[in-house]
């Protein structure tokens, strides 16, 4: 599932790093909403032979229980995954409350939409769209001169560089591959269209 720009320009998807203990995933995150009620769906996607394949939910609907538009409740499967991974990528705050379906409990989460912005831009500007909210990102637009998008380069290299939060060397590289190459291919774009 390609993502395009509104230039046309394909995105490339900020990628998770998920450590099982057989290794490691590398995931996207989509946004969307469930039909019924318009709540919160994270999913996760995982890249099979060039193509973004559902990997699992993060979340799952439970229709008759109370929601904010930026809560939601984590799917069973895994959940004790699911939580450590929604508290290492900072994607929202677990709260105390739990709701029972079935014979299954199931943990709240006020998820931080600017953060998951960061991951899917246009799934979180659609869902925030769809609950009449403007998208952050729409603020943020620009059109950089050569200077700032060099000297943004210098910076996220140097962040990259001091990283020391115990993160992999593949959580590294997944840092490297998608920040610096979207400035770099702002920086290409200038040059090569103007």
């Amino acid at each position: 599932m390609p993502v395009y720009n509104k230039m046309g320009i394909l995105l490339l998807p900020k990628v998770i790093v998920l450590n099982p203990k057989d290794g490691h995933e590398d995931l996207i995150i989509r946004v969307l909403s469930y039909a019924d009620r318009k709540r919160l769906y994270i999913g996760l996607y995982k890249e099979e032979n060039g193509e973004w394949e559902d990997f699992g939910n993060l979340t799952v609907n439970l229709p008759h229980e109370d929601v904010k538009k930026n809560e939601a409740f984590i799917d069973h499967n895994f959940f004790e995954s699911k939580l450590q991974f929604i508290k290492k990528y900072q994607l929202g705050e677990i709260l105390p409350e739990t709701a029972v379906s079935g014979y299954c409990t199931f943990s709240k989460v006020a998820f931080d939409l600017d953060r998951l912005e960061e991951f899917d831009p246009d799934g979180v500007c659609a869902y925030r769209e769809l609950h009449g909210e403007k998208s952050s990102s729409e603020d943020e637009e620009e059109d950089l001169d050569d200077y700032t998008l060099i000297k943004k380069m210098h910076d996220l290299t140097e962040r990259y560089l001091t990283l020391d939060d115990g993160l992999s060397s593949a959580e590294k590289a997944a840092f490297l591959k998608v920040e610096i190459a979207e400035v770099a291919y702002a920086f290409y774009i200038n040059n090569v269209f103007s």
